[in-house]
């Protein structure tokens, strides 16, 4: 693909012209080169990443999943205090809400009730303020707040300067 060079109207002879040329196509080549070095060096990178830390990715996936199932399946044990704390952040329940909203009813609702702020344009309910007047006590056909409890953890963050130490210790 050719590319504009600036008109700097400064007369020069054609060899000058080759050499300036072959100056430019010698430090393109040259850049384009050192990127696609860099692009793969990343690419290694990567890869080697993800060889280095498939097993404790899933490692990962596989404590978090037993976990998860040990607090869900021994609620009581979460009733008070709703998290356990340890020298590695804390874990138990914590009550989580998500409004629940049939659309065909919310809009119908909004509509006979002037009320044109629950949803959105592309009749995209606004769960918000459903949920902000759901709260109050009113009534909204085809929408409802579920409140549960959900798995959670939290990490301390300073271990992550010696993540080594501390996983070598529990490997151990």
């Amino acid at each position: 693909m050719a590319t504009r060079l600036t008109d700097t109207r400064r007369t020069i002879s054609v060899s000058e012209a080759d050499a300036l040329f072959a100056d430019l196509a010698v430090t393109e080549a040259a850049l384009i080169k050192a990127a696609a070095d860099t692009d793969k060096k990343i690419a290694d990178l990567k890869a080697a990443h993800e060889a280095k830390t498939a097993d404790l990715k899933l490692r990962h996936a596989k404590v978090k999943a037993d976990l998860t199932a040990y607090i869900l399946n021994n609620k009581e044990r979460f009733d008070s205090p709703r998290q356990r704390k340890t020298n590695f952040g804390s874990y138990g329940l914590r009550t989580a809400s998500k409004t629940n909203i049939d659309i065909a009813l919310l809009v119908d609702y909004a509509n006979a009730n002037g009320r044109p702020d629950l949803y959105e344009c592309a009749f995209k309910p606004n769960a918000k303020a459903v949920g902000k007047l759901l709260k109050t006590g009113i009534s909204i056909p085809g929408a409802e707040i579920t409140t549960g409890d959900i798995a959670s953890y939290s990490v301390d963050l300073t271990l992550l300067s010696n993540t080594d130490t501390v996983l070598t210790n529990i490997v151990e």
